[in-house]
C-alpha cells in the first residue's frame, strides 16, 4: 500500500512492535536465543536499545503489514522507536516504584 495506515492499525503496529522489542530485549523466554544474538556486534549494541531495535521491529513490522512507502515505513519506523523507549521507560519506572 502506498498510504499511510489509519489511526487503529498504526496503533496495533505500535503496540505489536514494543511487543516484539520487549521479547528480543528483556523477556526470560527469549534468554537462549538473545545470548547466540548477543556474539554479533551491531544486534548486541541494538538489543541494549529499546529506541534502536523498536525503528528497526517497527519499520519491519510496517512492511510485514503491507505497507511499502518508504516515507511510511520510515515515518512508523520512528513512531515506533519513540514508543518503544517510552513503554520500557515507562515499564522500568512501574517496576522500580513497585519494588521499592
Amino acid at each position: 500500500m502506498t498510504h499511510a495506515p489509519d489511526a487503529s492499525t498504526l496503533c496495533l503496529i505500535l503496540l505489536a512492535t514494543y511487543g516484539v522489542v520487549y521479547t528480543l530485549t528483556a523477556s526470560a523466554i527469549f534468554d537462549g536465543p538473545r545470548d547466540l544474538l548477543n556474539r554479533v556486534g551491531f544486534i548486541a549494541k541494538m538489543l541494549k536499545c529499546a529506541f534502536c531495535t523498536g525503528f528497526w521491529v517497527a519499520m519491519i513490522t510496517t512492511v510485514a503489514f503491507g505497507y511499502w512507502n518508504v516515507a511510511v515505513v520510515f515515518s512508523v519506523g520512528f513512531a515506533g522507536a519513540g514508543t518503544s523507549l517510552f513503554l520500557d521507560t515507562l515499564q522500568s519506572s512501574l517496576e522500580r516504584y513497585l519494588s521499592s
